[in-house]
């Protein structure tokens, strides 16, 4: 057996049932596995807060903003690289008790096998997110009834049963109580533990999956039905006028019943020239653009401590920390003013 950072003796067979039992070892316990998630992620955001406000100290609150989904993929190499990759215990699974077990190799996971778990815990949100983006930019072929390979590979990653997938993953979590990592279970992971089974009569989370499972099914069915009849609908001609807006009215990403609506908030609430708006006086402090122009700002507003700002920006920030980025006073969205006409 290779060198690990565990202690404990070696795992069972591969097939860990209750007759393996004089091994020490049994398949964990979804309860054990959940806690050990949570815990985890509690430790992995507030190592976040801590890389976040030495990073602001150094760089500056606008540096931070613009890099905050760097900042989070670091911060997950750095909690489970020196944890989970380096064959020791991460904090969640030391205190439930849990060990990380490759059931083809009857053995603990290799290292390199524990480094691609790693890498794609912290990089596959980003590079998902990364690809949505990159195809929602690419025009759709104008061809009539062509339909090309990225048009394909566009509907497939936005139907719903691609975006509910991490829904769906932990509704099979719950049933089967395997992995909460998608990863895990991928490179052929499982959880063992020394911890005796309990005699109390805990049947896990069954009921709950099958109750998270109803209405996940139920939005699945019903997008995919609706989407086929948009499908059959014949697209617009070249000549058709698909724009009945009014002049003026801007169609912001808000929406209703998924209709867009024309808000005020989207309107580009400035009465300046284009050369006015390009003075530094009107750019916001967050993301160095003219404030409330572009239909993505939602327009201008102004928070308690008298700082202007985008308020798609300060909106953001907000969520992220309840301070003003200029003063350090405490922010409360709830009484942010808008600004208009200015």
């Amino acid at each position: 057996m290779e060198s690990t950072g565990y202690t404990l003796p070696d795992p069972p067979p591969a097939e860990v049932t209750q007759d393996s039992a004089d091994a020490g070892y049994r398949y964990a316990d979804p309860e054990q596995i959940l806690r050990s998630h949570q815990r985890d992620s509690d430790h992995v955001s507030r190592l976040q807060e801590l890389v976040t406000d030495v990073a602001r100290n150094f760089r500056g609150s606008q540096w931070v903003l613009a890099r905050g989904e760097t900042l989070q993929v670091l911060t997950k190499l750095l909690y489970f690289g020196l944890t989970f990759a380096s064959a020791s215990q991460t904090l969640g699974e030391e205190y439930v008790e849990i060990l990380p077990y490759a059931v083809k190799r009857n053995n603990f996971p290799s290292r390199i096998r524990r480094l691609l778990s790693v890498i794609s815990l912290a990089f596959g949100p980003t590079l998902w997110r990364t690809l949505c983006k990159f195809l929602a930019r690419r025009p759709a072929s104008t061809t009539t009834g062509v339909e090309t390979r990225r048009d394909k590979l566009r509907h497939l990653v936005g139907s719903e049963w691609v975006q509910r997938a991490p829904e769906a993953w932990f509704v099979w979590f719950l049933l089967r109580g395997w992995n909460v990592d998608w990863s895990k279970s991928l490179l052929g992971m499982r959880y063992i533990t020394p911890v005796p089974e309990r005699r109390d009569g805990a049947r896990g989370y069954e009921a709950v999956g099958i109750i998270m499972a109803i209405p996940l099914l139920a939005k699945i069915v019903s997008s995919t039905f609706s989407g086929s009849s948009q499908d059959r609908t014949p697209p617009p001609t070249m000549d058709t006028k698909t724009d009945d807006k009014e002049p003026g009215t801007h169609q912001g990403p808000y929406k209703i019943d998924d209709a867009p609506i024309a808000t005020t908030a989207t309107k580009p609430q400035t009465i300046l020239s284009t050369s006015d708006l390009t003075l530094p006086d009107r750019q916001c402090p967050l993301c160095l653009s003219p404030r409330g122009v572009s239909p993505e700002s939602g327009g201008t507003c102004v928070t308690e401590c008298g700082h202007v700002f985008c308020w798609s920006c300060i909106q953001e920030w907000g969520h992220e920390k309840k301070e003003c980025p200029l003063c350090r006073q405490a922010l409360r969205l709830e009484r942010l003013i808008p600004a208009y006409n200015l």
